[in-house]
């Protein structure tokens, strides 16, 4: 079940054992020995369901704001699958939130802790488990055009101010969702961005944001894919500018826990294509800009240089 409708009829699963362990009902046709299972209507209609969500706007109960941009999600989604998104709403609700959607919730993120198009991703991840690393996501969270010009009473979100006037002890943080916050769909991948490091095509550096950021939201799952996928793009690049901006960008955060695994394989494959990346415009720039990167070329190839 994957982010288009062109799904693989089966699926290998690996947290089987784990799920029956921990007392959780295992799908049906399942059991702890099953090594894959065919995706059927009963999948299938649970996926789209989930996917309805988002495109018809019902039932948000959780509005994350990041500079410009809103998204309205679901609780129940989100939080179960991520520790920060689950600590702050219970900042409002306490450890037991049974907050219904009549008591929706607001949450902020700094671009500078994670930029929009990249929050944007990790929320198609949540919902499709995958997210595309350049032009639109497949899911666009905000109100759609056609019921933006209808009155608060029908408006296709479910979400609203509660009547009650009474402020939230968080309330500069977390409150009630305004109607206005949610009329605006989030960007693309491909828009022109915001700050040093603009929304780019540049795919590794991509999943390299992905993958700081789910370290940060504590997205454990999409650690894993994250990773995957920019293990995967690395093979395909070879040597290619699109790894000296990589590096640029792996260098240039310093060394950052979340990155030293990608930032090691980086420069594997940089001494690996040493030959051909020394000959692109960029690759002393590189090296003269981030003396550690230069250090680490110096120390794989001494004989070389």
């Amino acid at each position: 079940m994957g982010a288009t409708n062109s799904a693989c009829s089966s699926f290998k699963n690996s947290s089987i054992q784990s799920s029956e362990s921990n007392g959780y009902p295992l799908p049906y046709g399942m059991s702890a020995t099953t090594a894959s299972f065919h995706i059927n209507s009963s999948y299938r209609t649970l996926y789209d369901g989930l996917l309805l969500l988002v495109k018809e706007n019902k039932y948000a109960d959780l509005l994350v704001i990041c500079g410009d941009d809103r998204y309205p999600v679901h609780r129940a989604i989100v939080c179960p699958r991520s520790t920060f998104f689950k600590e702050e709403c219970a900042l409002q609700y306490g450890e037991r939130d049974y907050a219904s959607p009549s008591k929706p919730t607001k949450i902020w993120i700094d671009p500078s802790e994670c930029e929009s198009h990249v929050l944007a991703a990790i929320f198609a991840f949540l919902y499709t488990l995958d997210y595309k690393a350049v032009g639109k996501q497949c899911l666009t969270f905000g109100v759609p055009e056609e019921v933006e010009e209808e009155s608060d009473d029908h408006i296709a979100s479910g979400v609203h101010t509660p009547e009650t006037s009474t402020p939230s002890p968080n309330e500069s943080e977390i409150g009630s969702i305004d109607l206005d916050d949610i009329k605006r769909e989030t960007p693309t991948s491909t828009s022109e961005g915001r700050g040093e490091l603009p929304q780019t095509n540049n795919q590794l550096i991509f999943h390299v944001l992905v993958l700081d950021a789910a370290h940060k939201l504590a997205i454990e799952a999409l650690v894993d894919v994250a990773k995957q996928k920019f293990v995967t793009r690395l093979r395909a690049v070879q040597a290619t500018p699109e790894l000296i901006d990589c590096l640029r960008h792996l260098y240039g955060v310093s060394n950052r826990e979340s990155l030293l695994e990608v930032k090691e394989l980086a420069t594997q494959r940089a001494k690996a294509n040493f030959r051909t990346l020394r000959t692109f415009q960029g690759w002393n720039d590189l090296v003269m800009d981030f003396p550690e990167f230069g250090a680490e070329m110096l120390k794989r190839f001494k004989i070389m240089w």
